[in-house]
């Protein structure tokens, strides 16, 4: 079956109803809409004020559904949240972040602190 790509433009709020997306819109000038959230294979946030709740987020993850979010200014995408689990590359880097060593972490840590102090030294 083919994935929906969903283009949000406009101020929203997005929301988790009956394992489906409810578009609600602030003004009531546009009608509420719903998406099953088995159809959609990309959305795309490109206005600032989309409001997105965390279990919307949780479904569309585990349905496979990549969610692209643009900056303001020149509406070009700035990051992405794409599932773990179907991502293997992916999820082994972050097994191997969350498994590392606490010395390994504190060399890690005092390396990134290192350049900000001699910064703040001039």
């Amino acid at each position: 079956m083919v994935k929906r790509t969903i283009l949000i433009e406009n101020p929203c709020y997005l929301a988790l109803r009956l394992n489906q997306m409810i578009l609600s819109y602030p003004d009531n000038l546009i009608p509420e809409k719903v998406v099953p959230i088995e159809d959609l294979g990309i959305l795309i946030c490109e206005h600032p004020q989309i409001t997105i709740t965390n279990a919307l987020i949780d479904a569309l993850l585990k349905n496979n559904t990549i969610i692209v979010h643009c900056d303001k200014s020149n509406y070009m995408p700035v990051g992405y949240n794409i599932p773990l689990q179907g991502n293997t590359l992916q999820s082994e880097r972050v097994k191997h972040q969350v498994n590392i060593s606490i010395p390994l972490k504190k060399i890690c840590g005092n390396k990134q602190l290192k350049p900000k102090s001699k910064i703040r030294d001039c």
